[in-house]
């Protein structure tokens, strides 16, 4: 079994991909693959986001109460890339390039600031103080993952994006 570090990171990889995708698209202009390809990029973002906060967050604010302020910060710049995410979202659904550009960039910049301190902080907090519990810890995010991918079938259980 990985580390929640590599667990993590794989996952974020596939939110990179799929953000990627969202990207091209809008560029290219083929908006009827935009839509979708943005829309699945949100999900997995808000699914990797609660699988931190639900999981991860929860299991080191147990452990130790030195992880309260680091996961107080990166919770605000969870709430800030869900409002980045959902801006992305009104400018394709309005087919307007130049606003998704100008959003896309500060997501990616925002993206990229939280994941170094997280990985700086809180994922070696998580890997050093967790690590008896890293097994359980990942399958119980696979876990939260699996069963949000299965409320998008079933209307109004998702979580909001």
């Amino acid at each position: 079994m990985s580390t929640i570090t590599t667990f993590l990171q794989k996952d974020r990889v596939r939110c990179d991909c799929l953000f990627q995708a969202a990207d091209d698209a809008v560029r290219r202009q083929l908006w009827r693959k935009a839509g979708p390809a943005i829309d699945r990029f949100a999900s997995a973002l808000n699914r990797h986001l609660a699988m931190e906060e639900d999981v991860l967050f929860t299991a080191l604010a147990q452990y130790t109460g030195e992880a309260g302020k680091p996961i107080a910060v990166l919770l605000r710049e969870h709430r800030q890339l869900r409002q980045l995410a959902i801006r992305a979202r009104s400018a394709v659904r309005r087919r307007n390039a130049r606003e998704f550009t100008d959003v896309a960039a500060g997501l990616q910049c925002a993206m990229e600031d939280h994941c170094m301190k997280e990985e700086g902080v809180v994922l070696a907090m998580a890997d050093h103080f967790l690590r008896p519990a890293a097994r359980f810890l990942v399958e119980a995010m696979q876990s939260l993952s699996q069963k949000a991918r299965l409320d998008r079938i079933v209307p109004g259980t998702a979580r909001a994006a």
